[in-house]
């Protein structure tokens, strides 16, 4: 009788015990519901909306590198090699509607394209890159477009003769843009030196064929301004300078590209190169430069 009330209840303590460690079991929470990265494809590739929001965001970036042997941008030199990495913010900007603020490009340089689809297509320089600027841009229906733009002068990527003042310089342009034929011309003047310059151009697409011509005026030819800037130290276009190039594409991997430039202050550049896209995103371009500089010379 001992014996048998000793098991039970040796059997109702390990009962109890067993509810008491159920009632304490830990019980998983449910698991947040997963939410996952929406595509916004309203402003184009690459746009995603952030979580919780319904702003699109974009985030990109570009790698480069550059190998060089040759004469540098000066008469005098025998010899340059060049081999550099680095990283370099070159556009920051705000867009709402027409309205753009920030750095970029000076839209009189971009607005009617740039001087050919080569990278040495500044040896004789056409505008001023890299400004901090408020700018408004019209675009009609019809192929039509037109902006004006307030911009620092005392920071860009080329030199004045006048430099930093306390009133921004000013541009404007106006184009017709078909996206096989376009005509445009576009203005500026330089605040700190009161000159300026103008430049037209004209270009079109054939099939796989593109061309284009480019002129520009300098309001002073004996100096140079941020519109009209120098090509090497203290020297300029002079009164004008134009450059024309050509692009043929062979295929959607393959293409060749060359320009030619020339300015009133007869300096001569001829530019030509290969561009190969092997893979998606990752672009091989062997390029050939060659100046004559004629009367450029810094013997002072």
């Amino acid at each position: 009788m001992n014996i048998k009330s000793l098991l039970l209840g040796s059997a109702a303590a390990l009962a109890a015990v067993s509810g008491a460690q159920a009632a304490d079991a830990i019980v998983a929470a449910e698991p947040e519901p997963m939410e996952y990265v929406r595509v916004c494809d309203a402003f184009g590739t690459g746009y995603f909306y952030i979580p919780g929001t319904e702003t699109c965001l974009k985030v990109g970036g570009r790698v480069r590198f550059d190998a060089a042997y040759g004469s540098a941008y000066s008469p005098d030199a025998d010899g340059l090699y060049t081999n550099n990495t680095r990283t370099r913010l070159m556009v920051a900007t705000i867009e709402l509607g027409g309205f753009a603020v920030g750095l970029q490009d000076s839209l009189y340089e971009s607005f009617i394209d740039y001087a050919g689809n080569v990278d040495s297509d500044d040896v004789i320089n056409y505008g001023p890159s890299e400004v901090n600027m408020v700018a408004y841009t019209y675009k009609g229906g019809n192929g039509f477009s037109a902006f004006a733009a307030l911009e620092d002068d005392g920071q860009n990527d080329n030199d004045t003769a006048g430099g930093a003042s306390d009133w921004p310089n000013v541009a404007a342009g106006l184009k017709y843009d078909t996206g096989n034929f376009m005509v445009g011309v576009t203005g500026g003047y330089d605040e700190s030196v009161e000159e300026g310059a103008v430049k037209a151009r004209v270009g079109g697409k054939f099939g796989a064929f593109t061309a284009f011509l480019m002129g520009g005026w300098n309001s002073d030819g004996d100096s140079f301004n941020s519109y009209a800037p120098e090509i090497i130290d203290g020297f300029g276009w002079g009164d004008w300078a134009v450059w024309g190039g050509a692009g043929y594409e062979f295929n959607e991997d393959l293409a060749a590209n060359m320009q030619v430039s020339y300015s009133d202050s007869d300096v001569l550049s001829a530019v030509a190169n290969l561009q190969w896209t092997p893979i998606q995103g990752f672009l091989i371009q062997p390029e050939i430069a060659y100046t004559k500089w004629n009367n450029a010379t810094l013997d002072d």
